[in-house]
C-alpha cells in the first residue's frame, strides 16, 4: 500500500515536471532596495520674531477744559397777540343795473351781388408796319463851311519835325502833312477829299535814307548872376 502511493506520487511529479510551459526559475532574486535612511530635512529656521512691538503713543488727546457756552439770554415772550379785525367786508352800495334793451334787429337784408358786366372788347388789331424813317437821308447838296488850319513842330533836341495844313472851300478839302522818319527821310502826304470822289492821297519822300547816331543837344540855361550881399553900418547912437 505504501509502495503504491509512492509510485503514484512519482508518476504525478513526472507528469508535472514534463509540462512545456513550466520554465525553470532562476536560482537567485533581485535585492530589495533598503528604505531611505533619511526624510525631508526639517527647516533650520522659522520666521523671525519681531524685535519690537507697535510704538506706544507719546501723548494723550487733551480733555477739553470747557463745554459749550450757555446762552446769555432767553427768547423774549411776545407781549401782544394779533389785532382783532375792527371791520367786516363792506356791503355793496348798489345793485347791478338790469339792461333795458336787447340786441338790435338787423335793419338790412343781404346785399345783392354787384358783379361787373362781361368785357365787351375784342383784341386790338396789330397797328404796326415798317416804320418810316424819322430822319432824312444826308444830302450832298448841302454846302459845307469853309475853314483852314496849319501847325508845325521842329525840335532839334528830340529830333521831332512834322507839320500839317488843311483848307476847305465848303465842298472840297485839300491838305498836306509831313513827318521826319527815323531813316532821315521826310514823308509828305498831299490829299484831296469831297463827297463824290472820296479821299485821294499822294505820298512822296524827300532825302536819302541813312541811319546816323542820334544827336542830342544839351539844353542851354542862363548863367545865374549873384549880387554882393549888402553891408550895413553900425547904427548911430
Amino acid at each position: 500500500m505504501g509502495l503504491l502511493k509512492m509510485m503514484v506520487t512519482a508518476v504525478i511529479v513526472g507528469v508535472v515536471r514534463g509540462r512545456p510551459d513550466d520554465a525553470p526559475h532562476p536560482g537567485y532574486s533581485y535585492p530589495v532596495p533598503p528604505p531611505p535612511a533619511y526624510g525631508p530635512p526639517a527647516p533650520a529656521y522659522g520666521p523671525p520674531a519681531p524685535a519690537y512691538g507697535p510704538p506706544a503713543p507719546a501723548y494723550d488727546h487733551p480733555t477739553p477744559a470747557y463745554g459749550p457756552p450757555a446762552p446769555a439770554y432767553a427768547h423774549p415772550t411776545p407781549a401782544y397777540g394779533p389785532p382783532a379785525p375792527a371791520y367786516g367786508p363792506p356791503a355793496p352800495a348798489y345793485a347791478h343795473p338790469t339792461p333795458a334793451y336787447g340786441p338790435p334787429a338787423p335793419a338790412y337784408g343781404s346785399p345783392a351781388p354787384a358783379y361787373a358786366p362781361e368785357p365787351a372788347y375784342a383784341p386790338p388789331a396789330p397797328a404796326y408796319g415798317t416804320p418810316a424813317p424819322a430822319y432824312a437821308p444826308p444830302s450832298h447838296d448841302n454846302k459845307g463851311m469853309p475853314y483852314d488850319f496849319a501847325y508845325g513842330v521842329k525840335d532839334d533836341y528830340t529830333g521831332n519835325n512834322y507839320g500839317h495844313n488843311e483848307n476847305s472851300d465848303g465842298n472840297t478839302v485839300t491838305g498836306e502833312y509831313s513827318v521826319l522818319l527815323p531813316d532821315s527821310r521826310t514823308q509828305i502826304v498831299t490829299y484831296t477829299a469831297d463827297h463824290y470822289k472820296g479821299y485821294i492821297a499822294e505820298v512822296r519822300y524827300e532825302g536819302e535814307a541813312r541811319y546816323d547816331e542820334p544827336q542830342h543837344y544839351a539844353p542851354k540855361y542862363p548863367v545865374p548872376s549873384y549880387k554882393p550881399a549888402p553891408v550895413y553900418g553900425s547904427p548911430s547912437a
